[in-house]
């Protein structure tokens, strides 16, 4: 019994000092990389917790640039197999409760990366990213984001386990978003999602929602409704999340008010026009680049078109050589029973061209809108 209570007892004090010499030696070695990639920033550690062969833990983490950023870290942890370690892989690397807070006033988010120091790529192969209630403020000169996300993402695989994303606002490049929720998880038919607001310079679009599916590397956004000029907007959407990211889908327009498009974007001083627009949008792109773009809207109900920019009647004058006079005479106070517009893309141009039918005969408009 005593040989026993002596074995177990050195086993202990092995232990302890092991815990007491490696606890701060980690601690020392991660103070030093973190100090080593945030140059100039204050780095503290509040404790750790080793298993030698299931996983690595650091506690309250704590990285400080009283200029530009502020990082408190719960917890950070790397998950890895004694097999998979002897493949320079690590299983999974997560960070729980961390708050980002980046201050850049004067500065464009690109340039946060003057404040790092990125070593060539790791040896270890990361195969899954989680975070969990990812709190996320940043403050740029072009570009502002408060946040909470919640994501798994398989690397290896470049797909999503699940996604919970919740934003307060968002403003990029004259597009801003508030009010932004996304809820899904493979194999789940229950996500949605939402948008209380988006806006892009003067276009207003309000209560956006949908469901939301993961499947695979694909995000599917169905079903989706969201009102725009004293109209409705339905559709959906898809969105690939791997390595070639890009996006598709169909959007249906219906009874989208033309007046309040022209109020909204201050256009009076240049045309005026009634009626209400319906059809369909259909593109397909990614990021600002759009590959495909063929829709066809409707007024079926007519209304009235007067143009007042005399500019714009010159240019159409000497384009189609019809007379300046007879193109004023037609579009000062022309009243169309039935409308039809074109929206498509030629030669990177987004081609606007409307043919309207009235009393006094057809009317055609042909506007590069970007």
């Amino acid at each position: 019994m005593k040989k026993v209570f002596f074995i177990l007892l050195a086993v202990s004090f092995l232990i302890f000092l092991a815990s007491t010499l490696i606890n701060p030696t980690i601690i020392f070695l991660a103070k030093r990389q973190l100090s080593t990639v945030f140059k100039g920033s204050e780095v503290s550690i509040g404790s750790c917790r080793l298993n030698l062969i299931r996983q690595l833990s650091l506690f309250d983490i704590s990285i400080k640039n009283k200029q530009a950023y502020d990082f408190l870290v719960k917890e950070a942890r790397v998950e890895y197999t004694l097999p998979a370690i002897l493949k320079d892989e690590i299983l999974k690397f997560s960070l729980k409760e961390a708050k980002i807070y980046i201050n850049l006033p004067q500065k464009n988010i690109a340039e946060f990366s003057q404040y790092l120091n990125l070593s060539p790529k790791s040896v270890f192969l990361v195969k899954a990213l989680e975070f969990s209630d990812f709190n996320l403020n940043l403050k740029a000169k072009d570009f502002n984001m408060s946040g909470v996300l919640s994501s798994r993402v398989n690397l290896v695989e470049q797909t999503a386990d699940y996604l919970d994303i919740k934003i307060d606002s968002l403003g990029i490049q004259g597009f801003n978003l508030s009010g932004v929720s996304l809820k899904a998880a493979q194999g789940s038919s229950e996500g949605s999602f939402g948008i209380n607001q988006a806006k892009y310079n003067k276009l207003n679009i309000a209560e956006i929602k949908s469901e939301a599916k993961l499947s695979g590397k694909e995000l599917s956004l169905d079903g989706l409704s969201a009102k725009v000029f004293q109209g409705d907007i339905g559709g959906n959407l898809k969105f690939n999340i791997g390595q070639n990211a890009g996006y598709e889908g169909v959007l249906k327009f219906i009874n989208l008010d033309i007046a309040t498009f022209i109020n909204d974007f201050d256009l009076k001083d240049k045309f005026e026009m009634t009626g209400r627009l319906s059809g369909d949008l259909a593109f397909k792109g990614k990021g600002p680049d759009i590959e495909i773009l063929n829709g066809e809207l409707f007024s079926l109900e007519g209304g009235m078109l007067v143009i007042k920019d005399a500019k714009f009647l010159q240019n159409m004058a000497r384009n189609t050589n019809q007379s300046l006079d007879l193109l004023v005479e037609n579009f000062k106070n022309y009243h169309y029973n039935i409308g039809i517009i074109k929206l498509f893309l030629d030669n990177s141009n987004l081609i606007l061209d409307a043919a309207l039918y009235g009393e006094t005969g057809k009317r055609n408009l042909n506007i590069i809108l970007h």
